[in-house]
């Protein structure tokens, strides 16, 4: 297989995980948390790998134990992006929702006294009506 089918096969296969929300907002998290080993290891200098290993292990990576930086902490963040974000983006529309809610509460209440009101008033109009032909 030529060189640059298997780029497009690695490209084609890294689009389609980037395109899957959970995937992708975990790769760019843990890219981000784990710049430093990224940057150790990727960029050419004249270190050799060896070293940027060794480089590696003083950043706090070597084995398995930052399972913070690899796992929980970008794992965390993708819940936060994909879960609370969008959460207390709704919050402004449900606080419209109810101030609206309360509005039409009191557009109520104040549109039955009122015709409580006036009911009452047309009933004394008529009372003295009635007392005027009387007279």
């Amino acid at each position: 297989m030529p060189l640059s089918e298997v780029k497009k096969t690695v490209v084609a296969a890294i689009e389609t995980r980037l395109n899957n929300q959970i995937i992708g907002t975990f790769s760019i998290s843990w890219c981000l948390f784990n710049w430093k080993a990224i940057g150790t290891i990727v960029f050419p200098s004249s270190i050799s790998l060896t070293d940027r290993f060794g480089a590696l292990e003083k950043l706090g990576y070597a084995g398995l134990q930052p399972y913070d930086h690899m796992l929980i902490y970008p794992a965390l963040s993708t819940l936060f992006i994909l879960f609370v974000i969008p959460l207390a983006s709704l919050l402004p529309e449900l606080w419209e929702n109810w101030i609206q809610n309360l509005r039409n509460l009191i557009k109520k209440h104040f549109l039955k006294n009122r015709m409580i009101l006036f009911s009452e008033h047309e009933t004394e109009k008529e009372g003295l009506r009635d007392q005027i032909s009387k007279l």
